[in-house]
């Protein structure tokens, strides 16, 4: 579990970092397909079946 939290911790610290790294326009637009992603990967959460979907991508994450 404790790896786990290590692994999402680096690859925030990494995306930060790049981030920074990014001109404007770059970020913005990298920014808005990780938002669109995270929509697709959750859902709305309205069913049993959104969250397990959730569930099972956040585990392969």
């Amino acid at each position: 579990m404790a790896f786990i939290a290590v692994g999402i911790a680096i690859a925030n610290a990494l995306e930060e970092y790049n981030m920074q790294h990014m001109s404007e326009k770059a970020r913005l637009q990298a920014q808005q397909e990780r938002n669109e992603a995270l929509l697709e990967a959750y859902g709305e959460r309205m069913s049993l079946s959104d969250v397990e979907k959730a569930l099972e991508v956040y585990e392969v994450q």
